[in-house]
């Protein structure tokens, strides 16, 4: 039993600080937001923490290693190097290198980092992760980067599972509802963001899984807000050209404020191509 709030899950085998050779994972989605009265379901995919290779000299500082998947090379994946834990390893952080076949090398200053690795089936470097996408968060984070050394890791991934998908169990709290073009028609696989500033900029604070061949979404939301929605198809920067976005808006063309409140609340989003 939790006090509500916001918190940063891991799990190990290990009684203090987790060591190579014991099993860690940290919980991708933290920050778990804990209401009053409700539980959160959360699952822990666990890897085991690798050896870690002494730094070796060189001219300038870096990391160098694998991305792997059940032990052989991910293709086709990216690592993400952060420096600010605090906004939970969202957006595009510090810097994002693709690793095209399993293995990189990344010169960075001396200093403390963060590293994940992931891969979408869908492509592209920003969105959810999926069931059935790769990523992980190296165990042995955070990773001190020193003066002319470079060090040596490893970054196994696992898959998304089902089970971590079960968010909220008991009452539903949040938003639903159906995202359509300005014909009345369903717009499947485009995300539905919730922003707690009504300017609607930047990384949302929340948001969906894609929406269905019908249109619709389903969206939980933490705390009473007020909270502010549109939807768009990808994550990052602004709308592309073509891309289908929309907010929900008022009459006077204002975002809608949503404050779930004890209620389960249905709204509809109309998006049009940018």
């Amino acid at each position: 039993d939790l006090a509500p709030g916001r918190y940063y899950l891991t799990a190990s085998n290990a009684a203090g600080r987790p060591q190579p050779g014991d099993l860690f994972c940290y919980y991708s989605g933290s920050p778990v937001e804990v209401r009053d009265g409700g539980y959160r379901n959360v699952g822990f995919n666990l890897v085991r923490m690798p050896e870690q290779p002494v730094p070796s000299a060189a001219l300038r500082s870096g990391i160098r290693g694998d991305i792997t998947y059940q032990g052989e090379p991910l293709e086709k994946a990216y690592l993400y190097v952060y420096k600010d834990p605090s906004k939970g390893f969202k957006g595009p952080g510090y810097f994002i290198q693709p690793v095209a076949k399993g293995s990189f090398r990344l010169n960075l200053p001396p200093g403390e980092y963060y590293l994940l690795a992931r891969k979408r089936m869908r492509g592209g470097q920003f969105g959810p992760i999926e069931i059935g996408d790769y990523f992980n968060y190296y165990p042995g984070n955070p990773v001190r980067v020193t003066e002319k050394q470079v060090h040596h890791l490893n970054i196994e991934t696992i898959t998304r599972l089902s089970m971590l998908e079960e968010d909220v169990l008991g009452a539903f709290q949040g938003v639903r509802g159906r995202v359509l073009n300005s014909a009345g028609q369903p717009q499947a696989g485009l995300y539905v963001f919730a922003y707690r500033d009504a300017a609607m900029a930047g990384t949302p604070d929340l948001f969906s899984d894609p929406t269905d061949l019908d249109g619709r979404f389903q969206l939980a939301l933490p705390d009473d807000g007020p909270f502010f929605l549109l939807a768009r198809e990808a994550f990052g920067g602004p709308a592309a050209p073509g891309e289908a976005y929309g907010k929900l808006l008022n009459a006077d063309g204002d975002g809608v404020p949503i404050d779930p409140g004890d209620d389960i609340l249905e709204v509809t989003i109309y998006v049009a191509p940018q």
